[in-house]
């Protein structure tokens, strides 16, 4: 028996998604690094982060990471690709 790898899917961004992750004045450098290790799971997997109910989004949270802060991208796929379509700040929760 072999190994099994997924196929990997190839990560891209909208152009919304480029305006917004420009709007937040995240530094491109240190976007890159933190992406890397999104995209890698994303290539993989991108069931993995949960979906919104009656849509085809499904929402990465990303935790803080340098001088960013906790982050959430929005994102659709299919079998070749995932396509992130919006950054935007993880809201404060509410305090009760």
């Amino acid at each position: 028996m072999g190994i099994f790898f997924p196929k990997l899917r190839t990560v891209a961004t909208e152009a919304y998604f480029d305006e917004q992750l420009s709007a937040l004045g995240i530094e491109v450098q240190t976007w890159l690094e933190m992406f890397s290790g999104l995209e890698f799971v994303l290539a993989r997997d991108p069931e993995v982060f949960p979906r919104i109910d009656r849509t085809h989004f499904h929402v990465a949270v990303v935790e803080p990471f340098r001088d960013l802060p906790e982050l959430c991208v929005l994102y659709t796929h299919n079998k070749d690709y995932v396509h992130l379509v919006d950054i935007y700040l993880q809201p404060l929760e509410e305090e009760e």
